[in-house]
């Protein structure tokens, strides 16, 4: 019958449309990551101390006194800046973390460390880290003391510590982040070179990840999640990324100081929507924002990019529901209703062929983010791979089945629009 032929010839268009879009987005964030990207690494000196390229970013002379070069040159008189620490508990490479900040290469800075409460491992662990490595900062402070301005446990953290806060660029960076010597150099140069940017973060990416949980924690960072990141980016949708993100206080102060982020749970992404609607702009840097992933269990895993699901499902449910069509094993499916039959091959060839593009997108993407740092090995980085695409549907109905998520001790439910609430205080509310 003639209407049955006309269906399938617009089921296999559909089909085939689907499809190259899901292979198109992929190579297209792999050419964008290729073309953009700084990585470490790539002319510039490694956090093993080794040259790259033949490019030295260290300037500090015997004297320990400031000396300019071409890395991250930011003028005679460079601005302060102060750097929020927020700290809960002790993570896998924390010193090193820590040291990476204290030791910045930068001839005006200070750091603030913040935790809820003294007894907090973190402060102790910080402690002795100060006592037995020296700091290129002006003063370090600690606040031990957090506040209680919303259900979200890392802007309670911070409050205190912004209030201390002397300069007008700051610079809020994880616990688990970890940056060369020349960082504030690189990232400062973004905010003085126009004083339109407010906001200047990078995409995350992981390194040194340690067991398979840590595999797949770093293959999700530097492919799924950075893929996405520069397409946003390069249509220009405003990217803003909370793992290291310099902003302007007055800019924070006069849409409400951190307090008015504490409903919600993408602090972030809440910041990039005021320099939206101020008419400012926001840079998503060229260097990625490294974290130390290390020993990850599964559940750690899974429990994290549930978290990460449900808020992306909370901010844009259109997109959300969109991307499960660019997930590899989705899209295989997809195609296996026309691609065989219009290119007229088997379909066993089509499989093969279909999965060695995806892969090879996302393994070109990996390496190209990694750098020269630790990502676990091509093998293992592949096997992460397949493991990561087999449990990425699953991952995607677990997501859009439930609103409520799990961080740092505290059960949240994720609202529209990314707004949080306190499950435990929501239900103690209504019980009264």
């Amino acid at each position: 019958m003639q209407w049955a032929h006309d269906c399938r010839a617009l089921i296999d268009i559909a089909c085939l449309a689907l499809w190259c879009a899901a292979l198109s987005l992929s190579w297209a964030g792999t050419f964008i990551a290729l073309a953009r990207v700084d990585a470490a690494g790539k002319g510039k000196k490694g956090w093993n101390g080794k040259a790259k390229s033949g490019i030295c970013v260290s300037s500090r002379e015997g004297d320990g006194s400031w000396q300019e070069d071409d890395v991250g040159n930011v003028g005679p008189s460079p601005p302060l800046v102060t750097i929020i620490k927020p700290l809960k508990g002790v993570d896998d490479g924390m010193e090193e973390n820590i040291v990476s900040f204290l030791q910045q290469d930068y001839p005006e800075y200070e750091i603030i460390f913040c935790v809820d409460a003294e007894k907090d491992k973190a402060y102790a662990f910080v402690c002795d880290i100060l006592s037995r490595h020296h700091t290129y900062a002006k003063r370090v402070v600690f606040t031990t003391k957090g506040a209680r301005v919303g259900p979200n446990p890392k802007i309670n953290n911070m409050v205190p510590a912004f209030d201390l806060v002397r300069s007008e660029l700051v610079l809020s960076s994880d616990s688990n982040a970890r940056v060369e010597a020349s960082y504030l150099r690189r990232v400062v140069k973004y905010m003085t070179n126009d004083d339109k940017v407010v906001i200047a973060s990078g995409f995350v990416a992981g390194f040194s990840p340690s067991g398979f949980g840590g595999m797949l924690e770093c293959l999700y960072l530097n492919t799924f999640y950075a893929r996405f990141m520069l397409l946003l980016d390069a249509l220009g949708i405003p990217q803003v990324v909370g793992k290291n993100i310099m902003f302007r206080r007055d800019f924070i102060l006069r849409n409400g100081g951190l307090a008015a982020l504490g409903y919600h749970l993408a602090e972030d992404n809440v910041m990039g929507q005021w320099a939206v609607r101020e008419r400012l702009k926001v840079v998503l840097t060229r260097e990625p924002s490294y974290q130390h992933i290390g020993s990850h269990s599964l559940y750690d895993f899974w429990q994290r990019h549930l978290r990460w699901g449900r808020l992306r499902k909370g901010l844009a449910f259109g997109g959300f529901v969109a991307e499960v069509v660019t997930y590899p094993f989705v899209s295989l499916l997809i195609g296996c209703a026309s691609i065989p039959a219009v290119f007229g091959m088997s379909l066993s060839c089509y499989c093969v062929l279909h999965i060695c593009l995806h892969c090879a997108s996302d393994m070109v993407l990996y390496n190209c983010v990694l750098g020269e740092h630790d990502g676990g090995g091509f093998w293992k980085s592949v096997c992460a791979w397949a493991m990561r695409e087999i449990t990425a549907l699953p991952m995607w109905l677990h997501v859009a089945s439930g609103n409520t998520v799990n961080w740092r001790g505290s059960v949240l439910r994720v609202l529209r629009g990314g707004d949080i609430e306190d499950v435990t205080e929501s239900a103690t509310r209504k019980l009264m």
